[in-house]
């Protein structure tokens, strides 16, 4: 492993994880549970901003939220990555740098990605709320489902081979409000034909980095997957 990398790893607090084990697996073990399904989302109504663009948008009438002037930021980066990573909710910093992840969080997540070979250019980030307005708002609430809808329809459009789920809102976006991020760990789920996978956000670890350790064997998972 060269300098760079390792350093970068030992950041995440994930120094250990190269060492080789000699215990073969169980046959048990070995045989890959089956991803769990989940029921499809409604389609994006057709007054919706299209959501495959990178620039700030003011024209969605999705939910009630668009009665006062707003924005949303459908994601940033390669629109045709087969990775997609989900964070949870469009801040007001994003929005002006049209730029999901930035600061602190968006450091950490430009770590992450570099300790899968990964960068920026190479994957597509987006939100699971899109709209600033979302903030203080109870994902329970009907405009959930409106969120729900404009994510769906974007990965139908994009088709990614893997999704990445970081953090609880973008989890409970696409396999149910009562799913915890730990429920969710572990597991490859799917939709429609679409590899997803739960972590921690980055901004998560920034509070807790001795959880680092999770989302690395998390990226592996992923990665296994589409190897």
């Amino acid at each position: 492993m060269n300098p760079r990398k390792q350093s970068i790893l030992y950041e995440m607090g994930i120094q250990t994880i190269w060492q080789t084990r000699q215990i073969a697996p169980s046959p048990a073990a070995a045989a890959a549970p089956a991803p769990a399904t989940h029921p499809e989302p409604p389609h994006l109504p057709l007054q919706a901003p299209h959501p495959l663009t990178n620039e700030p948008l003011l024209a969605c009438e999705l939910c009630a939220l668009s009665e006062q002037p707003h924005s949303v930021l459908t994601g940033s980066g390669d629109q045709h990555s087969e990775w997609v990573f989900v964070s949870g909710q469009l801040t007001q910093a994003e929005l002006d740098q049209s730029k999901a992840l930035v600061g602190e969080p968006g450091q950490l997540f430009d770590q992450m990605l570099f300790s899968m070979g990964l960068h920026r250019q190479s994957v597509f980030v987006t939100h699971a709320h899109k709209c600033v307005k979302s903030l203080t708002l109870n994902p329970m609430l009907p405009w959930h489902e409106s969120f729900k809808s404009l994510l769906s329809t974007q990965l139908r459009l994009q088709k990614p081979k893997m999704v990445v789920l970081m953090g609880s809102m973008a989890v409970q976006c696409l396999l149910g409000a009562e799913v915890t991020v730990e429920e969710a760990r572990k597991t490859i789920h799917e939709y429609e034909g679409i590899a997803l996978i739960a972590t921690l956000h980055p901004e998560d670890l920034l509070k807790a980095p001795l959880e680092k350790a999770l989302v690395w064997d998390d990226l592996r998972l992923a990665k296994k997957t589409l190897a």
